[in-house]
């Protein structure tokens, strides 16, 4: 089966305008057997050298749906690279040895986010229950037209003004496909992602004229290379047991 490669937000992934410009993110699995141990030494790892008083704080999600299902992904934000020198030693040496001997490292990821494309119109900056994550491969030679895309995207939501709209946008600077962005949306339960699917494209229409939302999908799709590959979705659901305090 193939390996979509994504980035995430967290934070995955973890949309906070003001707070952060970059993810780093870890995706694994677990090896047969060792799962209920893993996780409680993730847990135990998180809770000790992760939360109040630890050097920063680590998000963890387990992919829902798609090709990587039942992977987890682990994701710390950084206010710059620089902040890539900062590494909690102690932390570190406890997931070398009590971790790493139970789970397989499949990637590692760094993406940048883009405040200017990006809306959060929620009040909400901390991580939500889940996240939906689009990944898109982009033409090298139209990334200035998916850009405009988006940015036409943010004016139309920003005349909606549905206090529930919450999304960044992301793209690969380390890992993975140097031509992938992610879209990262944020939502606490189902009936919420439901509720939004309904209504965004009515709504968006109703602010910004009829058809303006397909149209715009259509520009958006004519930016990414030809390929079956070109979009990918996947819902990510956050662990709070395995993550730092929200």
């Amino acid at each position: 089966m193939k390996t979509i490669k994504m980035f995430v937000p967290i934070l995955l992934l973890n949309f906070v305008s003001a707070q952060f410009l970059y993810v780093n993110n870890m995706r694994f699995t677990i090896k047969e057997g060792q799962e209920q141990k893993a996780l409680d030494q993730i847990s135990k790892k998180t809770k000790t050298y992760n939360n109040e008083g630890g050097m920063y704080k680590l998000y963890t999600y387990q992919i829902m749906t798609g090709p990587n299902f039942r992977h987890y992904v682990r994701s710390r934000r950084l206010n710059g690279l620089k902040d890539l020198d900062v590494w909690d030693t102690k932390g570190r040496e406890y997931w070398g040895k009590h971790v790493m001997p139970r789970v397989n490292m499949e990637e590692r990821l760094i993406g940048q986010f883009h405040p200017e494309f990006s809306v959060n119109n929620t009040g909400n900056t901390e991580p939500t229950n889940f996240l939906q994550i689009w990944t898109y491969s982009v033409d090298p030679s139209k990334i200035n037209q998916f850009l405009d895309v988006w940015n036409k995207f943010k004016s139309g939501n920003e005349k909606v003004k549905n206090p529930k709209t919450r999304y960044g946008l992301f793209s690969t600077v380390s890992g993975g496909n140097r031509g992938d962005y992610v879209l990262v949306s944020y939502f606490d339960s189902w009936a919420e992602l439901d509720e939004l699917n309904a209504t965004n494209q009515s709504n968006f229409d109703k602010a910004n004229g009829s058809g303006s939302f397909q149209k715009l999908v259509g520009q958006l799709f004519s930016t990414l290379v030809s390929s079956s590959d070109s979009r990918n979705s996947e819902i990510w659901r956050f662990v709070p047991e395995l993550s730092s305090d929200r």
